[in-house]
Parts: C-alpha cells; sequence; structure tokens
C-alpha cells in the first residue's frame, strides 16, 4: 500500500487517497474521516480508480467547499492522463464516463505531483512526456463538467527545452493561476554520470508571456513538422500515415471524404518528437477519394489525398 494524498476538509473532516496492490492489479482508493474519527463513507474503502486505470502516479485537488467535491488526476497503465471529480458525500464519480476523463494519450506520459482547484472549481495540471531521452512539460485547466477551458483545447507547453525536465510541481500564485517548478537537466554537460546527470529548478508563472515567449525560442519551429507521402495509395481497406514532429506537442490525425465531412478520428493526444506511423482502417468505407488532415500544436494543417479502391 502507497499513501498517496491527505487533505483537511473545513466542515467534513480528513480525505485519504493510497494505492492498494490486489494480485498484480492496484486500485486507486479513498475514505472520508471526521474529525471524531468515524469513517463517514462505510466501513470499507471506497474503490476510485480500478483495472487498467491504476498507476502509481495520481494526485487530488479539493474544490470549493459549496461544490462538495474532489478532483483526482492520474495516468494508468495503457498510456492515458485522465481526471475525473468525485463527490465528498460519498465518493462516487460525478463525470461520464465513470472511470475518468481521457486528457490525453501517449506513451510515457506521466502526471504532476500536484494538481490545482481553482474559486470557479476548475483544474490546473501538468504532465511530462517522455521523448527519447529526454522529456517535454505541458499543462491544461479543465472545467468542472470535464471539458477543456476555453483557450485549452489542445495542451499548452511549459517547458521543452533541450535536456531532461521532469516531476513539475504547481503552486497557487493566488490570482487564479499558479507558479511551476521542476526538476531541469538543461545544461548538463561532461562524460561522467556525476558531470552530465546535473539537476537544477526552474520556475515559471504559467501563463506568463515573457516567459513563455523565452521557453517558446527554445524549440523547432512548429511549422518544420511533415505529413509525408501515405503508403499504399491507392489502396484496398488498410494504408499507413507517417507523421515527424521537431519536437513533443499536441497532434490530431483524421479522415474527411470529399464533401468536407469527417468520416474518423486516426488519432489526438499529446506526441514525442520524431516519427509516427499511424494505420487507418478504411473497412467500413465505401470506395472513393478522401483527405487525411493532420494539425500541430498551432500550425497550420497539412492535408494528403488517398484513393480508396475496393
Amino acid at each position: 500500500m502507497i499513501l498517496s494524498d491527505v487533505h483537511l476538509l473545513a466542515v467534513e473532516g480528513v480525505l485519504v487517497t493510497w494505492l492498494a496492490h490486489l494480485n498484480d492489479q492496484g486500485e486507486l482508493r479513498g475514505c472520508l474521516i471526521g474529525f471524531d474519527g468515524s469513517l463517514l463513507w462505510g466501513p470499507d474503502p471506497v474503490p476510485l480508480v480500478t483495472g487498467d486505470n491504476w498507476s502509481y502516479n495520481h494526485c487530488t485537488g479539493i474544490a470549493s467547499p459549496d461544490a462538495g467535491s474532489f478532483w483526482l488526476a492520474w495516468d494508468n497503465t495503457l498510456e492515458q492522463l485522465l481526471v475525473q471529480r468525485y463527490s465528498i458525500a460519498d465518493g462516487s464519480p460525478i463525470l461520464d464516463p465513470p472511470g475518468g476523463v481521457v486528457l490525453a494519450s501517449a506513451e510515457s506520459i506521466r502526471v504532476s505531483r500536484d494538481i490545482l482547484v481553482a474559486s470557479d472549481n476548475s483544474l490546473l495540471l501538468a504532465a511530462y512526456l517522455r521523448n527519447g531521452e529526454t522529456s517535454d512539460l505541458f499543462y491544461t485547466r479543465i472545467l468542472e463538467d470535464g471539458l477543456p477551458a476555453p483557450g485549452y483545447e489542445t495542451p499548452q507547453v511549459l517547458c521543452n527545452a533541450p535536456a531532461d525536465q521532469k516531476t513539475p510541481y504547481l503552486i497557487n500564485d493566488g490570482t487564479g493561476g499558479a507558479f511551476a517548478v521542476w526538476v531541469d537537466q538543461r545544461g548538463s554537460t561532461g562524460d561522467n554520470y556525476d558531470d552530465f546527470h546535473v539537476e537544477k529548478l526552474y520556475a515559471q508563472r504559467i501563463g506568463d508571456p515573457q516567459l513563455d515567449a523565452a521557453v517558446a525560442s527554445t524549440k523547432a519551429p512548429a511549422d518544420s513538422w511533415r505529413l509525408c507521402p501515405i503508403h499504399p495509395n491507392p489502396f484496398n481497406d488498410a494504408t499507413t500515415v507517417t507523421i515527424e514532429l521537431p519536437h513533443a506537442g499536441y497532434l490530431r490525425v483524421g479522415v474527411w471524404d470529399i464533401l468536407g465531412r469527417r468520416v474518423t478520428d486516426v488519432y489526438r493526444g499529446l506526441s514525442a518528437a520524431g516519427p509516427h506511423q499511424f494505420s487507418i482502417d478504411a473497412t467500413c468505407l465505401a470506395s472513393g477519394v478522401y483527405f487525411v488532415r493532420a494539425c500541430f500544436e498551432d500550425s497550420a494543417s497539412q492535408v494528403r489525398k488517398i484513393v480508396l479502391l475496393k
């Protein structure tokens, strides 16, 4: 059993969450302890996250007292980043689906050590994405209904400077925003472990234009990414899309018909730097001309025509 978080609530008592191991599986569990020592959710712990959804990496945040809820964010064994709001009354999930709202899917994605809940009950969280030998930091804000806040339709880059950035912490700045603090190996040099792995602490106020510009200048331009020629094309039933990314970021890939209607989503989520391949299954589509459209961060979309022959 691994203790996760402990929160003191003004009225109800103490909220405790932890990871319990169950025969090579795990559950994130919770209980609410009254100030008199009573178990307010009953004698047994409440399973908050079960099955393949469990993870060592998770954290909780408390909404405003009148909301009567708390947030839980975690990454799971399926390489997903998820959130859920739970009722303080009994620990039951509030958002659909009950198993959690998927914010992003990417290999080696990890949630931050802290999440912050604003006065409007929206959630601010950070995550880091493994990118080969390094990792990059992202953040996003989620409304109390589980949808991205305006301006956060795609996760925002917190830092993608060279070398490794990891374990971001968030601290409330008192104005509805936050400061982020993380471990950074920028500037490491040398041939041995002690020389190369020089770790420093970096901090930045999320949303500060001057600081955001300084971090953004360290990455390659977003328009240097490439949607490669699709092969095979023409094709029968299935073909492969290859996309090359200069740095980690949010990627969307879909297929449209000649009338401009989206017929399928191929991929949507955070992606590391380098080449990525996605398979298009067209077994349910009619023969004809289609268009593969890819969008990477805020750069202009790229389109390739494909021909399906059956």
